[in-house]
């Protein structure tokens, strides 16, 4: 995972800037902070200034992150992905980590509000109480370790639920292949944050309305779960705008065979609560009777797997 890097211990030093006091001018480099981001997802950051209030855990609870972890804390600390108190938390110490207590209260991102701020890290101006200006990492007196120990303090994003494949089942209609299968709202939303890219599998019409939702626009602000499971509308998910659909996931990784025709169930009036994702989209046109719960086959899937077609460049 990190050769020549000691990774033994319970934190293993990972960045250092030019006059940190631990490890200065050291960087186990992006690959390897990034494994054991994936492998624990909890960062110590350490900061003197103001007389070390900027120190703290940051550990993640929601969904894998699916960008570069190494390039999120040292240079371009951002909100995409990375939601506070959605996302992730920062304690000042591990011991409230594992507690959960004692929780820092305010985060703001370098990529809001704009201009965006390139260079600079972990955590901007995020405090324990409130806005705190200049601990952000920015290659000088901070430092970051990774936690390598036995006993990694992050809460399960879907207890019970088996992540580890490339595809998530998550939701079943009575008759499909999988019925009753329901990993729940909390768990879908916090897979979809992590990858926005959901295949629903449906026989009806010979099984044209099987497909792969991919969202390729800015993260979607509402509820994930009711959007596919039961309400499938346009404010925030505009089709060719914020996502396409594509037959299959290799369609969607080349991007090519996406469907040509996209409707909603909030548009036009009267709106058609309990139409879920697609309603009447087709690959080249008007297709009804396939979307999710109609005929009780359908059922939903979520990308999990280590290489997320939204983030392949």
């Amino acid at each position: 995972m990190c050769p020549g890097v000691d990774a033994s211990g319970e934190w293993t030093l990972t960045v250092g800037g030019s006059s940190a006091a631990q490890g200065a001018n050291s960087d186990v480099g992006a690959t390897c902070f990034n494994e054991l981001f994936k492998a624990c997802p909890v960062v110590r950051y350490t900061n003197p200034i103001h007389g070390g209030t900027g120190s703290g855990v940051y550990v993640r609870h929601g969904a894998r992150y699916a960008g570069n972890a190494h390039d999120l804390f040292t240079n371009f600390w951002v909100q995409n992905g990375n939601q506070h108190k959605t996302d992730f938390e920062i304690y000042t110490t591990i011991e409230d980590a594992r507690s959960g207590s004692n929780a820092w209260t305010y985060c703001n991102f370098a990529d809001q509000p704009n201009p965006d701020h390139v260079g600079v890290g972990f955590p901007r101006d995020c405090g324990p109480t409130g806005y705190q200006p200049a601990i952000w990492y920015s290659g000088h007196q901070g430092y970051f370790e990774a936690y390598t120990g036995a006993s990694c303090p992050l809460p399960e994003v879907c207890p019970g639920v088996n992540t580890n494949a490339e595809w998530t089942t998550a939701v079943g209609s009575s008759g499909s292949a999988v019925g009753g299968v329901n990993v729940g709202q909390a768990c879908f939303n916090a897979l979809f944050r992590a990858c926005p890219v959901v295949r629903y599998t449906n026989p009806n019409n010979g099984g044209t309305g099987t497909g792969v939702y991919m969202r390729h626009g800015s993260p979607y602000a509402g509820d994930a779960y009711d959007l596919f499971t039961r309400f499938w509308v346009r404010a925030g998910n505009d089709f060719q705008t914020d996502f396409n659909i594509y037959p299959t996931i290799e369609d969607a990784r080349s991007g090519t065979s996406a469907w040509t025709y996209c409707n909603f169930a909030d548009d036009p009036n009267p709106v058609h609560d309990h139409v879920g994702f697609p309603r009447d989209c087709g690959p080249t046109g008007y297709q009804p009777h396939i979307w999710y719960p109609s005929g009780g086959q359908g059922h939903f899937e979520l990308y999990s797997g280590d290489d997320c077609p939204v983030h392949s460049d």
